[in-house]
């Protein structure tokens, strides 16, 4: 969680400075995500973004849970409750 924890704050810096720019916000994280993550993991992330909030996910697949994390401008976003409808679809999430 502290990597993705990271990671989302790394984009959000880069998204306050680049607000268009979600793949970079994205590039920005990739290596606060290998601090824990293999590369094909950390590859493996996308980055979403729903208006002020962030979310880093690896999309659910046949053998493995979604793995992701939300943030919001000042806080994190552990538990499906606080996403928006459209990042707990991402998630997998009812």
């Amino acid at each position: 969680m502290a990597a993705l924890a990271a990671g989302l704050d790394e984009a959000l810096a880069w998204l306050n400075a680049h607000p268009n720019d979600t793949a970079g916000a994205l590039a920005k994280a990739r290596p606060q995500i290998a601090r824990f993550y293999t590369n094909e993991e950390t590859a493996a992330f996308d980055l979403y973004v729903d208006g002020g909030n962030l979310l880093l996910y690896i999309p659910t697949t046949e053998h493995h849970p979604t793995v992701w994390l939300g943030r919001a401008q000042n806080h994190l976003i552990p538990e499906p409750a606080g996403l928006t409808p459209a990042m707990r679809a991402k998630t997998g999430q009812p």
